[in-house]
């Protein structure tokens, strides 16, 4: 009633607010003893029931299961369909991707970066990746057969080929290294796919510090639909550990409208 239900709305709605949010054991606990997640759950099923102008939803996904979760995106992506306006604040980068049409990156309360959802999460990831304590700095392009210019991420079809340019530059001496090629599914958050240079023909990297090496990556995305990211790493083989590593450093977004679940894309006909 609070949230500006009737008297009648609410009895319509009763049963079908409580199995949304999953709490028909605890009906008849008071509120006052749910714990955080619960009433967390139990004000989203209430909005979800509403018919909002605007929505504002502060990382409801952090509490429940995955099927609790998934029917939050699932309302969300309807209210969405019949024009509400959606803020939606979280650090989950897969709902991010998958709900929003612009994302504005924040930093102590103060607004960086706006912009489409690859290319503001691959900012935001780029942000969080090599650390300054490395012994190798990373850089990296993503370049596309049909982008003329590099860029931070593409939206791009099953199959299509893409190259990943990779600079190395050495702080400290390193006698044998390797670099790694890592893709993640960021909505599952699964390895989709790890190699490493020396087992695609690359010889063991060698160099001083200062010294810049140069790498170019070449794959097919044989992917479903998805946001991914890249991950680039340097193994030091002597020293036994990662003289860096950066992850999220690139982002792409595969579209297409086959297949509903799933990573490989096997081209069903």
């Amino acid at each position: 009633a609070i949230m500006g239900m009737r008297r009648s709305e609410i009895a319509a709605r009763f049963d079908e607010i409580v199995s949304f949010a999953g709490v028909e054991r605890f009906i008849d606990t008071p509120v006052k003893r749910y714990s955080s997640g619960m009433n967390a759950r139990l004000g989203f099923s209430i909005a979800a029931h509403l018919t909002p102008d605007v929505l504002i939803i502060d990382e409801v996904l952090a509490v429940g299961d995955k099927g609790f979760q998934e029917k939050c995106q699932a309302r969300m992506k309807q209210f969405r369909s019949e024009g509400v306006a959606i803020v939606f604040v979280s650090h989950h980068l897969p709902a991010v991707a998958q709900l929003c049409s612009q994302v504005l990156l924040m930093e102590e309360g103060r607004p960086v970066m706006l912009g489409r959802p690859p290319e503001v999460i691959s900012a935001y990831c780029r942000s969080t990746g090599t650390s300054d304590q490395d012994d190798v700095t990373i850089g990296t392009e993503l370049r596309s057969d049909r982008h003329a210019s590099p860029a931070d991420s593409f939206e791009i079809a099953p199959g299509q080929r893409l190259t990943l340019d990779v600079t190395l530059d050495f702080r400290v001496d390193i006698s044998q290294a390797t670099v790694g090629f890592v893709v993640w599914d960021l909505a599952r958050e699964l390895y989709v796919y790890g190699a490493s240079s020396d087992f695609i023909g690359i010889p063991l990297v060698s160099a001083s510090a200062g010294d810049r090496k140069t790498f170019t990556f070449e794959f097919e995305t044989n992917l479903a639909r998805g946001l991914y990211a890249i991950e680039v790493n340097v193994v030091d083989l002597d020293r036994h550990r990662f003289a860096a590593l950066a992850r999220g450093i690139r982002h792409f977004q595969v579209v297409e409208h086959v297949t509903y679940d799933g990573i490989a894309n096997l081209y069903l006909k």
